[in-house]
């Protein structure tokens, strides 16, 4: 039996989608990282420093964007304005506003 990465809160039809924006997102920030970070290494100013703390920035975005992701749809009624500033809210199951029953069964 697979183990379901979300904890059952995400629709199977939007799966894919959640997983594929998860990993270009990560994608995005390494590649910003490693870019800010060669262009700081060529510089020979003070956008030297500015730039290796933005390459920085850029890098713990790259390794907390998919931690904390997982984290907030796993536990999605609880944080639910936060988990829709990263997730858009259509791919979540429907829930009652006092328990989490699940009105779906689509394993």
């Amino acid at each position: 039996m697979k183990k379901d990465l979300f904890n059952g809160k995400i629709l199977r039809e939007f799966k894919g989608i959640t997983v594929f924006g998860i990993i270009a997102g990560t994608v995005v920030f390494l590649a910003v990282a490693v870019l800010l970070f060669f262009v700081a290494f060529l510089q020979n100013d003070g956008a030297r420093i500015a730039l290796f703390c933005f390459s920085a920035v850029a890098f713990s975005f790259a390794i907390l964007f998919p931690t904390v992701t997982i984290h907030l749809i796993r536990i999605y009624p609880k944080r639910r304005k936060l988990t829709r500033f990263l997730i858009r809210e259509y791919v979540f199951r429907e829930y009652d506003g006092q328990e989490e029953k699940k009105i779906y069964k689509d394993y």
